[in-house]
């Protein structure tokens, strides 16, 4: 990849005044990021998490709406938003599903409805992906320029906050916008970043097949849709290496637009219907919603179902039987390869690997040991070099709940453990006479 060009920003300034804003409308000029440079305004984080919920009541107490945006959310009364990460979770019903959020999950937290534990978030991969950032754009118009050529080829950074303007509930903000001139006309190109761990190699393997896990593409679709781009050039990133990048140009597509559109339209309408979806897509996801939603559970209180319940509560008792029939069969299976693997410890020894010449081939056997995780032996460490142990081993925290006695606010500080997957219906069935 060769020397990057230096920067024409009178000519980017058109491209931004004629690109950026032809199809979607700036919320605030006010970045959407953790900090900017000196002197930039830039929203916080509770700004930002209250736009997505549609309550821009921070952002004009501040004075950072455009006034185009007051006009338009008058005209419009935006009472529900879907932003371009949570696209694939409000159209879970047709297509591939986010793999963090389920589609239940999101339309309870539209509607303010926030459950008391919160959720694991990894904020090293937040942070991360943030990071990435800068080297992303870096690849994005090295790639452009080879492509393109670098005289065809206009990037820069617009990270406000835009809506739609045909589509008042379509939000986001991108990474970055490119135009190329190809055979003499501009292409409207939007860049997105992504991170893939280093060592999580099956991913980085898809991504270089071509491959785009279809959240992200439906992350992509909702960004042209909102910008009406002709192209996502999404970049994911492992490392600083040469070979440490894989991308992809998703491309716009009328059919799958209208796809998309149609099936957040319907979204928003069950928010405004008040009728919460059944997420039969990622019912995995949803229960573990479910257990953050329900965690403070009140045992001495008891609802009545109504009878329609009947149904679904046969069901739970019908499941519950076919799967302890499965688990019995697989313990049986499970003995009976222990007995046939035993043969075979006994045979191979402490050797992985074992071959059987046969007159039509060659079995070969290769044995993968399971151990427990490695336990460091502090005893020995601090018997051996106490000079070492009391620089590298700390103490962790312990809650030392004899000191707390008469603290009556500790409550306040203990998160319930979440329900999770596991959780047994104890369900049994009085007759009328046994009452």
């Amino acid at each position: 990849m060769g020397t990057l060009k230096q920067y024409d920003w009178s000519k980017i300034n058109q491209m931004k005044a004629a690109f950026d804003e032809k199809a979607a409308l700036p919320v605030s000029n006010w970045k959407v990021e953790p900090e900017g440079e000196p002197g930039e305004k830039v929203m916080t984080e509770n700004d930002w998490l209250a736009a997505r919920q549609a309550d821009f009541s921070k952002l004009k107490r501040k004075k950072a709406l455009t006034e185009n945006f007051k006009k338009f959310q008058r005209i419009n009364n935006i009472k529900y938003t879907v932003t371009a990460s949570e696209s694939a979770a409000a159209t879970a019903d047709i297509y591939a599903s986010n793999p963090w959020v389920s589609k239940t999950e999101l339309w309870n937290l539209k509607k303010n409805r926030i459950p008391p534990v919160p959720k694991e978030e990894n904020a090293n991969a937040l942070k991360r992906g943030h990071l990435a950032e800068d080297y992303v754009i870096y690849l994005a118009e090295s790639l452009l320029n080879e492509k393109y050529g670098e005289k065809n080829v206009f990037v820069w950074q617009d990270k406000r906050l835009f809506v739609s303007r045909e589509y008042p509930w379509m939000f986001c903000d991108t990474d970055a916008h490119a135009v190329v001139i190809e055979n003499g006309k501009p292409r409207f190109i939007l860049i997105e970043a992504k991170t893939v761990g280093v060592h999580n190699y099956k991913a980085q393997k898809l991504w270089l097949s071509g491959h785009v896990p279809e959240y992200y593409e439906r992350q992509c679709r909702h960004e042209m849709a909102t910008f009406h781009a002709d192209a996502v050039m999404i970049i994911a990133v492992w490392s600083l290496e040469l070979n440490g990048y894989a991308y992809q140009f998703v491309e716009y597509d009328d059919e799958e637009e209208k796809k998309l559109i149609n099936k957040e339209k319907d979204f928003i309408e069950s928010l405004l219907n008040d009728e919460e979806p059944e997420d039969l897509i990622t019912p995995v996801l949803t229960s573990s919603f479910y257990g953050r939603l329900f965690a403070k559970s009140n045992e001495k209180q008891q609802v009545i179902l109504p009878p329609e319940s009947e149904d679904t509560i046969n069901k739970i008792i019908d499941l519950d039987n076919q799967m302890d029939e499965l688990n019995e069969q697989l313990e049986l299976l499970e003995a009976e390869k222990c007995v046939q693997t035993n043969r075979l410890s006994r045979l191979m020894g402490t050797a992985d690997r074992a071959i059987l010449d046969l007159k039509e081939g060659t079995f070969i056997v290769r044995e993968h040991r399971g151990h427990k995780r490695d336990r460091f032996d502090f005893k020995k460490f601090k018997k051996e070099r106490p000079d070492l142990y009391k620089i590298a081993v700390h103490k962790k925290e312990v809650l030392d709940e004899e000191a707390l006695k008469g603290f009556k606010q500790e409550d306040d500080y203990w998160i319930h453990g979440e329900l999770n997957g596991n959780t047994r219906w104890d369900i049994e069935f009085k007759e009328k006479n046994e009452e």
